[in-house]
């Protein structure tokens, strides 16, 4: 029987590389890879979370 906590860590281990794998894949500026990266890695629930709600969202514009 899993425990909690180990459900979570398995979560953490396979949220935290796709999140940092998805924002290597992304069409963005290096700045932005950057900032994204360091907030995964210091934040890594939060973070991770973020980036796959709303970092790689396509803005498009209507002219």
């Amino acid at each position: 029987m899993l425990f909690i906590w180990q459900f979570f860590l398995l979560v953490l281990l396979i949220l935290i590389p796709y999140s940092l794998y998805r924002v290597g894949r992304a069409d963005l500026e290096y700045n932005y890879k950057l900032i994204w990266c360091l907030l995964i890695i210091f934040v890594p629930v939060l973070g991770a979370i973020a980036y796959l709600l709303v970092g790689n969202s396509k803005k498009t514009s209507q002219l």
